[in-house]
């Protein structure tokens, strides 16, 4: 291989940025990359450009396990762009330990010239994923490690030796400065600056002791800003540290820091600061740290951080000021019998039993409640986003043994979940109690918790001060004012009656100026077309076509890609041009929570008194129900931010009873019986409601670290349109004269087929699509990834719809429906997913097989698929030849970058 600068080599083969030969700087603090081969790693960061001093936060996977790096442009004057990876302390511990001959050779042989260098690499790949990378370690398997000579031996030894000697006489003496918990602190520490330097260098400091100057001031902050959110003062009054608490920036901690702490201590050469390619390292003396096993550092640490403690306390600034802790209880929003029962009887109870509940969360819920005081805080809180009262502990955690104070006393107590006793407490005086539940807006944002998860899947979660004081005042000022409009869910059962009257005008007004019924459909989709166009945003004519097909076919659809592609507005715009918006309440954006579990705040739930309370999607649908002439449009934001299947399941499973009653498509009933429960006003205004023909359900994803994949359920139900392909060029000529926007019937989306019986009249498109489905599903098979009829039957109507209204040809068509409906579906690790792909890609492009010599496929023959689908695209575009030689290029092009991935991680999915 021919080698270049910095060790690194000439590579080639899609997906690969560059290898380099293991060296010093890979252990110590990353690499620097070749200047003419930067360009390559932008595609991956969706950058072209970084200016000087700028840095992305990365992931880099290895070996399946995720780590965070800085790709950074360094901040100098004196060279040009210099581009680095700066790797964090958890991956260079795990690249030394993968690589154990390269770091022996490094720093025990200190790259002795007369020891053979083991031939190492680090090699780099783009993934799929935004700002991730991959990294290979490529270790020399063949290479052992030759003796030294006898003398070199020799006087290694012997040096060594008298090292050893040197750092543990420095080990010693680092102890004896640090103390023990047993001393005056005021004698070493008059701040806290030293103790929490040393605490910090110590928890981020790599196997070399170093660690980045900024990271360790980062950290420093979190501790004091930490401490700030208790309520409780960070520094003595004079400390500038104390002074800019409220908007402390990692400028002003370092500058405490140098003017100090690291003076003093580097003075006694226990640590200095370097810089490695222009980066502020901050580091332990060599010699003390090579003497420092994990046992010493875990005990220097627990030492620093009894100190930390101890000059709280010593000066005045610790637990005295403000001992009280502050929590959210969770009521059982689904018993309001329990809520009631701890107002009379002053507790806050709890019900967690082996058998019922998972071993784990017992342990952890009953730790929890064993923490707390008595003078703790308590706000009251009912799922979802709801406040009842403030309380104050006066009896720490018990077991209520008095049957008479059990919430339920019957015989099979405590062994089913109906059953529960509730006989685990706390004792709590409620002092400001709502005769109704508060719902409050933004919740995670309006009431701050230690954990926002906390009030979701655990009966007690730790509010910061503020967070308890935030919600006391919200209480208090509904009881001050004793005005009722100002409790409870404002929704549709207590709207304001003008306001629904000027909507309900609008509504009106509206479907009196409907477009005539006789539209060509392929007409309407070229107006919302230039529409789009002239508000101003850059959408393919296809993808248009795509969005009215997919949502005629069912009303339900997912558009996913990367951010900033426009999907939320595709939707808005594409509601918008036919008539729908947010002012008559016909297009709608609910943005998906992370903390949703379940479907109540879309369909609705029983508050704490047992009253129903409207869904926002329920509210919606009572509002479509009765004007079913329009369309309603909800976008359901970032849907996969939480599990899609717990909150979204009983509305697919609804979706799936539809069915045309009287030439009107309908559902089974929405809202189950049982939350109702003895609410009789609300069984007789939403028992009935179903979701009707022109509700369409849109949902936009992002797939990254922070989303969940989904499950078959899903997608079996819905398209799954992309959006990943990103054209920056924009037509600052086009003509911005936007069209009035026209108002259609639901005539224009609205199914006509619900079942496959119903197509007799388009029988001969439908057998050609299902004959074309068989082929697919055999080969489908052979790795258990076929589909069944629910498929089937979706895609024969897209395709119908698609050639009835000529809004496609009867190819073009089935290639989206594949993509859409079947290729999601694919994904896993085994050979016989590989070896599906492949005969899928080979049936899809009509690549020859002579390409192919096995089953097996290597870069080689990715790279020769790649040329194929490219030379074909660039012979349409030029004209050269006028239909495509795949048989569905769109698939195939999808399934090509499936095997890319496949080839490259071991396993492939869909996303």
């Amino acid at each position: 291989m021919e080698g270049r600068s910095g060790g690194w080599i000439e590579v080639n083969g899609e997906g690969i940025l560059g290898k380099k030969l293991v060296d010093k700087s890979i252990f110590r603090h990353g690499t620097t990359i070749p200047k003419d081969e930067a360009h390559k790693y932008f595609n991956t960061i969706n950058r072209e450009y970084l200016q000087r001093g700028e840095n992305e936060v990365v992931t880099i996977l290895v070996d399946g396990k995720e780590f965070k790096a800085l790709f950074r442009n360094v901040k100098s004057d004196k060279r040009d762009d210099t581009y680095q990876f700066l790797f964090r302390k958890e991956i260079k511990n795990y690249i030394k330990e993968n690589l154990p001959k390269s770091y022996k050779y490094i720093f025990k042989y200190k790259e002795n010239p007369n020891i053979e260098k083991p031939q190492e690499y680090i090699g780099f790949y783009k993934t799929d994923k935004l700002n991730t990378f991959r990294v290979e370690l490529i270790t020399d398997d063949n290479y052992s490690f030759k003796e030294l000579p006898n003398e070199d031996e020799n006087i290694t030894k012997e040096t060594v030796a008298a090292a050893s000697e040197n750092n543990k006489a420095l080990k010693e003496e680092f102890f004896k400065y640090i103390g023990d918990k047993e001393e005056n602190i005021n004698r070493k520490y008059q701040k806290t600056y030293k103790i929490v330097l040393l605490i910090a260098l110590l928890e981020l400091a790599d196997f070399e002791g170093k660690a980045i100057y900024e990271d360790v001031c980062s950290y420093i902050k979190e501790i004091y800003i930490e401490r700030h959110k208790e309520g409780l003062a960070v520094e003595t009054f004079d400390s500038e540290i104390q002074k800019s608490i409220k908007n402390l920036e990692i400028n002003t901690v370092k500058k405490v820091m140098n003017e100090n702490p690291y003076n003093v201590i580097s003075e006694k050469d226990y640590i200095f600061k370097e810089y490695v390619d222009e980066v502020e390292y901050l580091s332990f003396n060599t010699e003390l740290w090579d003497e420092l096993i994990e046992e010493d550092k875990e005990e220097l640490k627990d030492i620093l951080k009894y100190k930390l403690n101890n000059y709280y306390l010593e000066k005045n600034l610790g637990e005295n000021m403000d001992p009280r802790k502050y929590y959210l209880y969770n009521t059982v929003c689904e018993n309001p019998n329990v809520w009631q029962h701890c107002l009379e009887h002053e507790c806050a109870a709890i019900s967690y039993i082996q058998n019922l509940d998972t071993a784990g969360t017992i342990t952890r819920v009953i730790n929890v409640a064993k923490q707390i005081r008595i003078g703790d805080k308590i706000i009251a809180y009912a799922k979802p986003q709801q406040i009842l009262a403030v309380g104050e502990v006066i009896k720490t955690y018990y077991e209520e043994m008095d049957k008479s104070k059990f919430v339920y006393n019957g015989v099979n107590m405590d062994k089913a979940k109906e059953c529960r006793t509730y006989n685990q407490r706390i004792g709590v005086r409620w002092t400001s109690v709502l005769s109704h539940p508060l719902y409050v807006d933004k919740f995670d944002k309006s009431i701050e918790q230690k954990n926002t998860l906390e009030k979701a899947n655990s009966a007690f979660g730790e509010l910061t001060k503020k967070g308890f004081n935030d919600a006391e005042k919200l209480i208090n000022s509904i009881l001050l004012k004793n005005d009722s409009r100002h409790e409870g869910v404002v929704n549709d059962v207590t709207a304001d009656p003008e306001e629904t009257d000027k909507l309900e005008e609008a509504i009106s007004e509206k479907i009196s100026i409907l477009e005539e019924s006789n539209f060509q459909s392929k007409d309407v989709i070229d107006y919302i077309y230039n529409y789009i166009a002239a508000k101003g945003y850059e959408y393919s004519r296809d993808i248009i076509k795509n969005l009215y097909l997919s949502l005629k076919t069912k009303p339900f659809v997912i558009l996913y890609g990367i951010s900033g592609t426009g999907k939320s507005k595709l939707v808005e715009l594409f509601a918008e041009a036919i008539g729908a918006s947010r002012e008559d309440g016909t297009y709608n954006l609910i943005p998906v929570r992370p903390d949703w579990s379940d479907a109540s705040e879309l369909i609705g739930y029983r508050n704490i008194e047992g009253k129903f309370q409207l869904g926002i999607l329920t509210n919606i649908i009572k509002k479509a129900i009765k004007h079913k002439e329009i369309p309603y449009f909800v976008c359901l934001d970032e849907m996969n931010l939480a599990r899609v299947e717990y909150y979204f399941s009983d509305i697919l499973s609804i979706m799936e009873t539809r069915d045309k009653i009287d030439e009107e498509v309908k559902t089974d009933k929405l809202i189950r019986k049982e939350l109702f429960a003895g609410d009789l006003e609300a069984v007789e205004r939403f028992e009935a409601l179903y979701i009707p023909e022109n509700l369409y359900i849109i949902g936009t994803v992002n797939m990254d670290e922070t989303t969940f994949p989904f499950s078959k359920k899903v997608l079996d139900r819905a398209n799954t349109i992309e959006f990943n392909e990103v054209d920056l060029d924009f037509d600052f000529d086009r003509d911005e004269n936007v069209e009035a926007a026209k108002i259609y019937s639901n005539e224009l989306l609205c199914s006509e087929y619900i079942k496959i019986a119903q197509c007799r009249e388009k029988k001969d498109t439908a057998k050609e699509v299902i004959d074309e489905l068989k082929t697919i599903n055999w080969i489908l098979e052979e790795c258990d990834m076929q589909f069944a009829y629910r498929v089937r039957d979706e895609v024969v109507f897209y395709v119908i719809y698609a050639v009835n209204e000529e809004i496609m040809d009867f190819q073009k068509a089935l290639d989206y429906a594949i993509k859409q409906k079947i290729l999601p579906r694919i994904g896993g690790s085994s050979g016989e997913i590989e070896k599906c792909l492949l005969k899928l890609f080979i049936l899809f492009s009509n690549m020859n097989k002579s390409n192919f010599a096995s089953d097996y496929i290597d870069e080689d023959t990715l790279d020769k698929m790649f040329k194929y689908l490219k030379e074909d695209k660039k012979e349409l575009k030029e004209g050269s030849k006028e239909k495509s030689s795949c048989r569905y290029p769109i698939s195939s092009e999808k399934i090509l970058k499936m095997l890319w991935r496949f080839n490259r991680d071991g396993f492939t999915t869909f996303w």
